[in-house]
């Protein structure tokens, strides 16, 4: 496999590493005048007869009317209001902590593995695909399966469709959880490999194919 030309072909660290209630008003009936009030009737002569009924003072107090006025009409909206703000929040806030651990997962999902696909900027891949015309340019993310510190040396190992292997060598300047790079069109057809090494430990990999 011939090795991409021109500039550097790496881009290391680009990725990683986000009710109030108020009382009805209550108004006011007259106390009627005690002396007013029948007597009492005087009990009964016949024996085992229960005395007539006794009138109770009458109350002072008057059931409540219906609220008159728009006043309840307006509390009762805004306090559907205040309701409707605070589930809007609480909708926002959890969609937010869900494409945070959705995104959390799917970097998981990924460690270990290299995208392939038709263009891309850093560790973002578009029209992303493992098998391309000889004419792509073919833009690579190298998901790493840990963070490599600054100062540690990460090589490139690139398989070609006849087995042979090329190597080359990074030291990264600044910590990554990822690396990326361009790969030139004009590869012949076949079936190739690249790894991400450390040493004899395998960060990531991945395959692509090459059509005519």
């Amino acid at each position: 496999m011939t090795g991409p030309t021109g500039g550097s072909p790496w881009e290391p660290g680009l990725k990683d590493v986000p009710m109030t209630a108020s009382d009805p008003a209550v108004p006011a009936g007259a106390t009627p005048d005690a002396s007013a009030a029948p007597d009492a009737s005087p009990p009964s002569d016949l024996p085992g007869t229960p005395p007539p009924d006794v009138p109770a003072a009458a109350s002072g107090w008057v059931p409540p009317g219906p609220e008159t006025g728009g006043g309840g009409r307006t509390r009762g909206c805004l306090i559907a209001a205040a309701i409707a703000a605070v589930a809007a929040v609480a909708i926002v806030a959890i969609a937010i902590v869900g494409l945070i651990f959705l995104g959390g997962q799917v970097q998981s999902l990924l460690k270990g593995t290299i995208e392939f696909g038709a263009g891309g900027t850093g560790c973002s891949v578009s029209a992303k695909a493992t098998t391309f015309p000889a004419s792509t340019t073919i833009h690579v993310a190298a998901h790493l399966e840990r963070e490599v510190p600054a100062g540690e040396t990460v090589t490139l190992v690139a398989t070609n469709p006849q087995g042979a292997t090329q190597t080359r060598d990074q030291t990264l300047t600044s910590s990554a959880t990822c690396l990326s790079l361009d790969l030139p069109s004009g590869l012949p057809a076949g079936h190739y490999g690249l790894e991400m090494r450390s040493g004899s430990e395998t960060l990531s990999k991945g395959t692509f194919d090459i059509t005519p």
